[in-house]
């Protein structure tokens, strides 16, 4: 859901001091599976696997070869998806926004965070409000900010 695709390991001199981490759950429809990729340095990388050997013995090769087959998908597939999320992150919004809260212009990605409305504390109350009067439940976030609430475009529209 974002046209300007940037990997931190573009930027100038990112491959001397960083690695990027990252998870195919939202982007290839692989939420659970815990698949992901490390990409840097082979010196740094090469710390990391050695760790890793000691801790797990990989994952089911299944699998691996689900995820790795995920990552030739056609930049059609990609578009259609990304266009299913527009449209569920354009519903999200306006029910945010129905109930009060702000959310911030020019988000990116299938998570949308909006500030809650001043008449509740925080979060958690605005979420306890909406279970106990209309038996709807959101998820309020307990890090980063408390007066945030935060929520993901993976459901489809009800029919």
């Amino acid at each position: 859901m974002n046209d300007r695709l940037l990997s931190l390991l573009s930027i100038d001199g990112a491959m001397d001091v960083a690695l990027e981490l990252n998870s195919l759950s939202k982007s290839h429809n692989m939420a659970g599976w815990r698949v992901g990729m490390l990409a840097g340095s082979a010196h740094y990388l090469s710390d990391v696997l050695r760790f890793k050997s000691n801790m797990d013995s990989g994952m089911f090769k299944p699998l691996q070869l689900a995820a790795a087959h995920a990552l030739d998908a056609p930049d059609e597939w990609y578009t259609s998806l990304n266009k299913v999320y527009a449209q569920r992150r354009a519903a999200a919004t306006a029910l945010l926004e129905l109930l009060g809260c702000e959310c911030a212009p020019g988000q990116v990605g299938m998570f949308l965070w909006a500030a809650v409305p001043q008449a509740f504390a925080d979060g958690y109350a605005l979420s306890d409000e909406l279970l106990h009067r209309n038996h709807v439940f959101i998820t309020p976030v307990a890090s980063l900010a408390r007066k945030a609430i935060h929520t993901c475009a993976s459901r489809p529209a009800a029919a």
